[in-house]
């Protein structure tokens, strides 16, 4: 039976070589949990150890975690005995321990072939290690891919269960349609086989929705300088993108309540709309006024969900485990918008578990421009690096052909330039863009030049 115990560095010396070692180091012993190394502190001194076991501890953000063990006839803090100043973690004994420590100022003046055996040594350990970090790399990378088709198996496997869940669809049926005027107009503007005058021709066989028009432009959400009282004019102050927003949000108040969910999630929606609509110009991804309908939309399944939830009680489980996507894609298909809304609409939530490449490929750039635009509210808001943290990321921003931006570069490059001097800007999102501005000294400085 061969022995468990660990081959020292110190065996690889000849008799004279280990004495001159030994006449130059010190033999030092640590009861448990004494700490002998602290991250970041300096020390250049290379431990051995001669007897027992030491934990290897780093600190990553606010929690200090242990990384590995050092145990009989290994040795530590080669790294800073070598060139760096500073420990890069820190060593705890785990049990009672003995090591044989030398400083660099004495090696130095040992004999160059002993300095040279153990500079041998030393690589060889760096060689083992970087292969170890290889192979452990790889099994993370192989283990992160197998959670992320788990995860997209079951975003599909949950859709699929909702789709032919003939409880959810009877259930979705009972909302009530959208008005047959916003289905048509808005269906003729993302299509944009109408002008201006059709638009307010249209708008005029509806005289509610032609007085909430003129009504809306003329408050001040809006901030028009001076009153409007022609339709046509209100249509082409506000433009394709902002009528369309306005039908589809009057269409969801005539059959949605109106509750401060449904408040706070129309504003949300609006300013990401606004948003969307200026990626889409800016990237050349997708139809801009339509992905600024969707947004406009995309919450929708959310507040559905919530009306579920408040008028079945007892079902609240089960309501907890839908994707407010998927049922907000069950009900625009109800109300007969087009297909491209209604399938961007259902793979909205897919950036946040799911790569570019698992999109179907008609809408993976609306999903994407959606995706960004969020990001871009955020940062808007005050996240300063919206997204960075997100698993797929750079995987968007690439779809996007703009994997060289950061969320910060997309607003001063596209979406303040675009939204600038616009004068059919709510209000609040004038506030916001304001706020924004003041905030961050080098696009106040690019703001100033450009006005």
């Amino acid at each position: 039976m061969k022995s468990s115990k660990r081959k020292s560095i110190l065996e690889g010396l000849t008799r004279s070589q280990y004495k001159s070692f030994y006449d130059n180091s010190d033999i030092i012993e640590y009861r448990a949990d004494r700490k002998v190394l602290r991250q970041g502190e300096p020390d250049t001194r290379l431990f051995i150890v001669l007897t027992g076991r030491f934990r290897v501890m780093k600190k990553e953000g606010e929690r200090t975690r242990v990384r590995g063990h050092v145990r009989q006839g290994d040795f530590f803090n080669e790294d800073a005995f070598i060139g760096r100043k500073k420990s890069s973690v820190t060593i705890q004994a785990a049990e009672n321990s003995c090591v044989i420590r030398i400083s660099r100022a004495a090696f130095n003046l040992m004999d160059p072939d002993i300095r040279l055996y153990f500079y041998r040594m030393i690589a060889r350990k760096s060689v083992v290690r970087a292969d170890r970090m290889e192979r452990a790399g790889f099994e993370a990378e192989s283990k992160k891919q197998a959670l992320i088709d788990q995860n997209h198996e079951l975003a599909v496997r949950n859709a699929q269960g909702i789709y032919s869940c003939r409880f959810l669809s009877e259930l979705v049926n009972k909302v009530p349609k959208l008005p047959s005027y916003a289905l048509s107009l808005t269906g003729k503007i993302n299509e944009g086989y109408i002008s201006p005058h059709e638009i307010a021709d249209e708008i005029k066989k509806h005289p509610s929705l032609a007085g909430i028009l003129l009504k809306t432009i003329n408050s001040s959400y809006y901030g028009m300088p001076g009153k409007v009282g022609d339709i046509s004019y209100a249509v082409m102050l506000l433009g394709y993108n902002a009528v369309s927003q306005l039908v589809i949000a009057e269409g969801m108040k005539k059959v949605l309540p109106d509750t401060p969910l449904f408040r706070d999630l129309y504003q949300h929606s609006l300013g990401i709309s606004y948003i969307t609509y200026e990626l889409s110009k800016g990237f050349r991804a997708g139809k801009p006024v339509m992905l600024s309908t969707v947004c406009i939309l995309h919450e929708t399944g959310q507040l559905v969900l919530q009306l579920l939830k408040d008028k079945n009680p007892h079902l609240k489980p089960l309501f907890d485990l839908i994707d407010s996507a998927v049922l907000g894609r069950m009900l625009l298909e109800s109300w007969q918008l087009p297909d491209g809304i209604c399938d961007t609409v259902a793979y909205l939530s897919y950036p946040s578990f799911s790569a570019p490449d698992r999109i179907p490929e008609h809408i993976r750039q609306n999903v994407a421009v959606i995706y960004m635009a969020h990001l871009c509210y955020d940062h808007l808001n005050g996240e300063e690096e919206a997204g960075s943290s997100d698993l797929f990321y750079d995987s968007y921003r690439k779809t996007l052909g703009i994997e060289n931006l950061r969320i910060s570069e997309v607003m001063k490059k596209v979406v303040i330039p675009g939204m600038l001097g616009k004068k059919n800007l709510p209000v609040f999102l004038t506030e916001k863009m304001n706020a924004y501005i003041d905030r961050n000294d080098l696009i106040k400085t690019f703001v100033e030049y450009l006005v």
